[in-house]
């Protein structure tokens, strides 16, 4: 006789064991405070805030009430993830219809960065030294040269380094003749 496994259904953990404190501590961070800040409009001390909220609000059950407020947030204003994209979507048909090109750009920014589609140029890293290092090649034109076409290929700003590359070669051209 073969035996039914037992249904587990998820329990989320008892949120009346938060303080008043904690509890507002969650609201504001729903409402779009950093941690600090909202520990700060909580009524936590300034110390605690800088020291203690980032680690506080991770623990489970900061982080269940958290989820809890925000599902009820947007059960009251009916706006959830899915309802902001297909607005934008639409934005942008109606935005390219209209002629209005830089808001159907903006739009189209908001969506792209919500599923990740741009790298961060800002954020790469360069090693400091050793070969890998585009400035570590030395003093000589030939070596700069060099060294800027690398930095061009890592950071992807070719159109414009290119641009102000060719002029100032241009311009030492002109120099020296």
């Amino acid at each position: 006789m073969i035996k039914k496994r037992a249904e587990f259904k998820y329990k989320p953990a008892p949120t009346d064991k938060l303080s008043d404190r904690a509890k507002e501590l969650c609201r504001q961070l729903v409402s779009g405070q950093t941690p600090p800040d909202a520990a700060r409009l909580a009524g936590y001390s300034e110390s605690w805030a800088k020291s203690q909220s980032y680690g506080y609000v991770q623990k489970p059950l900061m982080r269940t009430y958290v989820e809890i407020l925000k599902n009820k947030q947007i059960e009251r204003t009916a706006v959830d993830p899915d309802f902001v994209i297909k607005t934008l979507a639409r934005l942008i048909d109606k935005a390219e219809t209209d002629g209005k090109y830089t808001d159907a750009i903006k739009a189209t920014e908001l969506l792209g960065k919500h599923y990740q589609m741009f790298k961060d140029v800002s954020k790469q890293e360069i090693e400091l030294s050793g070969k890998n290092n585009p400035f570590s090649t030395g003093t000589t034109d030939v070596a700069r040269k060099a060294a800027m076409t690398r930095l061009i290929k890592v950071t992807g700003i070719q159109n414009k380094v290119q641009d102000n590359l060719d002029e100032k070669e241009a311009a030492d051209d002109e120099a020296i003749n």
